[in-house]
């Protein structure tokens, strides 16, 4: 609870804040100095940057600010909530789906740089240690997306130079570029598996088919065969061939019919 002139007069925990003034030098920069002055100004709820307090022993932290009004609707000081980092950082590094490689990334901007501002799955130090982007040095692909553009999935290359597939997005309230992202090996392994099953059971598909024509085609192929031999001799005045009835369908029928033939000719 702070008042109008930036004194904190009460808090719940008693840290080196209490009973101290936001507008002194050494607070006046602060997350909580900040978002003060930004809600008694404009009379309206206001949030924090997330980073580093001081008072909390530099725990990172952010605040949600609301001026406080009399019934006459003048402004008599500012309620500030510090919401506890560990509620966040237990979010962000929940990667149920998200494999062996897959994690999200969180990044604030602080002037011209840009810095991490939560853990990373494979770098645990990263948080506000890491920076992004400066004016010299560009963001990743990634990250510059989640700060720039709509909500995207794209390619782009990490921060460990893997390949990953992300998705980017910007957090108006928090002032946060997201990106959730895994490697595309990964991502795409189930995709490669079944690609590779298909591959295969269209090839044994194919050589079932070839398999399965060639056997029809013999089927049909060598009683035709057989009926030309037998028909040229017949011709050559030898009545006594006769062909051997191997099926019961058409080709049946006309080995039949060609053998009733051949006896009838005999016969004369």
């Amino acid at each position: 609870l702070i008042d109008n002139n930036g004194e904190i007069i009460f808090t719940l925990l008693h840290e080196p804040d209490f009973a101290t003034n936001l507008n002194a030098d050494k607070n006046k920069e602060n997350a909580l100095a900040t978002v003060f002055r930004q809600a008694l100004t404009t009379l309206t709820e206001q949030v924090s940057d997330f980073q580093p307090y001081g008072p909390s022993s530099n725990r990172p932290a952010f605040f949600v600010a609301a001026p406080l009004m009399d019934s006459a609707g003048s402004r008599i000081g500012v309620l500030a909530v510090q919401i506890d980092y560990t509620l966040i950082y237990d979010i962000i590094q929940d990667y149920a789906g998200l494999g062996q490689s897959g994690e999200t990334a969180v990044a604030q901007r602080f002037g011209h740089d840009l810095f991490y501002v939560m853990p990373l799955r494979h770098r645990p130090d990263a948080a506000f240690n890491m920076r992004l982007a400066s004016p010299e040095k560009p963001a990743n692909i990634a990250m510059d997306l989640a700060f720039n553009v709509q909500p995207a999935v794209h390619f782009a290359v990490d921060y460990r130079h893997k390949e990953v597939v992300a998705v980017s997005r910007y957090i108006p309230l928090m002032r946060w570029g997201m990106v959730v992202k895994m490697d595309t090996g990964e991502a795409f392994a189930e995709a490669a598996r079944f690609h590779r099953w298909m591959v295969f059971f269209t090839a044994l598909a194919v050589s079932v088919f070839v398999l399965a024509g060639v056997l029809i085609s013999r089927s049909i192929i060598s009683p035709i065969r057989e009926l030309r031999l037998a028909s040229s001799t017949i011709a050559a005045g030898r009545f006594n061939e006769r062909i051997t009835v191997t099926t019961n369908g058409e080709i049946g029928e006309l080995s039949k019919a060609f053998n009733s033939m051949a006896e009838k000719l005999e016969s004369f």
